[in-house]
This record gives C-alpha cells, sequence and structure tokens, in this order.
C-alpha cells in the first residue's frame, strides 16, 4: 500500500472532514494521509473506518506497512482517536458496540507485529561509502559524511554553521555550533572529532567553487552553477539573493534527495545517515566490547550529542530510546 500513489479523496468525506476540523492545518495533513490509504479497506468493505472491528482494524495496520514501531504507533493513535470521535458523536450505526475496539490495546508487542521488518532503513558503512565515493561534488560528500560521522544539529545547524575557521585541521577536530533562531549560539559549541577522510573532503569542499547540478548528469542548458563565497564550508549556488549569509536547510535536504533518486537509495535522508552512522559505530564497539549495554550506548550517544535528561537526581544523555533501532538484530540485518 505504502508505494502507491492515492487520489486525495476520503471515504464518507464529509465525516472525516468535520472530525480533522478540530485540529490544525498540521494535524489535520498527517491525519488526512492515513484516511487517504485507509480508503481502500473502507470501500472493500463497505463502511467507514469508525465501525472496523480488530481484526479489519489489524488488516488495516498490515496495510499501512509502518518501517519502525514509533511509525506503527502512530498510524494506530490515528485510528484510535477516530473511532473515539466517531463514537462520541453518534455515528455508529452497523457495530455491535459503542465500545473502541482498541480500548484495551496497550502491550507493545501488538504495534511490533505490523512492522515491516525486511524493509530496511538504514545503510551499511560500505554503502554510505560508495554514495560519499560516487558525489561529484564535494560539497555533497561533506554532507553525507558530516551526518554520518555525528554531526546534525537542530534543523542541521552543526552543518550550516561551519566555517573554515572552526577547523583545527593539525588536530582534526571541529568546533560545532548548533542555533537558537539562526544565530550559533555560542553554549551549544561542542568539539568534534573528525576522521583523515571527512578532514580531506572538507579541505576540498571549501576550495570547491562551482556545483555540477544532478551529481553531474544533467542535460541542462547550463549544468553548473557557482557556488556563493559566503564564508561557511557548505555553500548554496549563486543566485540574486546574494545575501543569503549561509545554506538553507531545505537546500541539504534537496541535495541529499537527487542522490537519493540516482542512487536508488530511497532513505538516503539526513536522520537515516545520522542513524546509519551511530549503528556503524555501534558495530565497531560491539566488536570491541563484546556487548551493547548503557555505557556502549552512552558513548554513541556523546558522540552524536543526543540530548540530555534529568531522572530524579541524575542527568545523563538519553540513551533508552537508541537501543530501539541500534540492537544486535538491525546490526544483524545490516552488516550480517
Amino acid at each position: 500500500m505504502s508505494n502507491k500513489v492515492y487520489e486525495d479523496i476520503l471515504y464518507n468525506e464529509d465525516k472525516k472532514n468535520k472530525f480533522l476540523s478540530q485540529y490544525n492545518k498540521q494535524t489535520q495533513t498527517i491525519y488526512r494521509q492515513s484516511f487517504i490509504q485507509s480508503r481502500l479497506e473502507e470501500e472493500r468493505l463497505e463502511k467507514d473506518l469508525g465501525e472496523f472491528n480488530l481484526s479489519e482494524i489489524e488488516e488495516l495496520m498490515y496495510a499501512f506497512n509502518p518501517l519502525t514501531i514509533a511509525a506503527s504507533k502512530a498510524r494506530a493513535s490515528v485510528i484510535r482517536t477516530y473511532i473515539d470521535w466517531y463514537i462520541s458523536n453518534g455515528y455508529m450505526e452497523k457495530a455491535q458496540t459503542n465500545i473502541n475496539p482498541m480500548s484495551t490495546i496497550d502491550a507493545e508487542t501488538w504495534y511490533e507485529k505490523f512492522v515491516n521488518k525486511e524493509e530496511v532503513l538504514y545503510y551499511s558503512e560500505e554503502q554510505i561509502r560508495a554514495a560519499v565515493d560516487n558525489a561529484v561534488n564535494y560539497q555533497d560528500k561533506a554532507i553525507i559524511q558530516l551526518l554520518f560521522e555525528g554531526a546534525a544539529g537542530k534543523w542541521l545547524s552543526e552543518l550550516r554553521n561551519l566555517k573554515e575557521e572552526d577547523i583545527d585541521w593539525d588536530n582534526s577536530i571541529l568546533t560545532l555550533y548548533d542555533s537558537d533562531e539562526g544565530i550559533r549560539n555560542e553554549e551549544t559549541k561542542r568539539l568534534f572529532f573528525a576522521s583523515d577522510k571527512l578532514m580531506s573532503i572538507l579541505e576540498k569542499a571549501i576550495a570547491e567553487k562551482e556545483y555540477q547540478k544532478k551529481n553531474g548528469t544533467t542535460e541542462a542548458r547550463n549544468p553548473v552553477s557557482d557556488l556563493l563565497e559566503n564564508g561557511y564550508v557548505l555553500k548554496p549556488a549563486r543566485t540574486r539573493n546574494e545575501y543569503e549569509e549561509r545554506i538553507e536547510q531545505h537546500v541539504i535536504y534537496r541535495r541529499l534527495s537527487v542522490l537519493a533518486e540516482l542512487y536508488d537509495m530511497p532513505y538516503l535522508r539526513a536522520k537515516n545517515i545520522t542513524r546509519s552512522g551511530m549503528l556503524w559505530m555501534a558495530k565497531q564497539i560491539l566488536d570491541r566490547d563484546g556487548v551493547l549495554e548503557k555505557p556502549q550506548y552512552i558513548e554513541i550517544a556523546d558522540k552524536f550529542n543526543i540530548s540530555f535528561v534529568t531522572i530524579g537526581k541524575t542527568t545523563m544523555r538519553s540513551w533508552v530510546p537508541l537501543k530501539q533501532f541500534i540492537n544486535i538484530e538491525s546490526l544483524n540485518r545490516i552488516y550480517g
């Protein structure tokens, strides 16, 4: 179901729109996507999603094809919320009970069983290395390698804020800054140890003056764009808006999207590259220590600057959520 393009049509559209009207536009967009995809099941069963029984809900959940437990829970939450609303508004016509069939579901295993574990969201070190090596622009190589080694920040600010002056060439150390409303935040400053490969890429990215469109494969009349020398490592293409101080987040996303399509790597996205780097680091740590436990997860969290959490009087990296995707099973799927 997830690979098909659907018309933006809802089953019982008046009811669905009335339900959606309670929410802001962002939430409406998220919920509407689930309703667009539920339409085929509703048409097949000839009844509204609000009247689905548990077995019918489970069939729909499998059809959603979630790739993570979080995605599975999000889809289930939409269904549960809609059915509650449907019942409370007196629409239950065909069902034999006014009790939400999802009201008793709380086991993690229920959500987990719908997750497509055959689809691999993350890439091996070899695949990422190939993606970097096959990029013709050092600007693009730098984006992928920075993310893979652990630089990111809010709105990718650690990448976007990086200047040549932040690079200690002798010791292979970068000084990274996150952002607060587009301004380099001194309180977020951290030292980041870079690989020799990343240092070499950054040097060439800084020297790069032109950007080859579509990784050098475009047939456009102007296949190359001049890069704007803005004092940052990552540079936007030169346009009329030459006042632009640093590259915009959406430009990074667009560059990755082009490479993802050319490489046939649909999950070559910023978050997934970062998590692929975490998994590679986890593999190296597992080979070194033989275990993946709290100290090892905290080591990964430190490198990738995972946020802190305070529990009682103790403040530490929020390492527990990493276990959801960094585990022996996921490492075996990627690295065998």
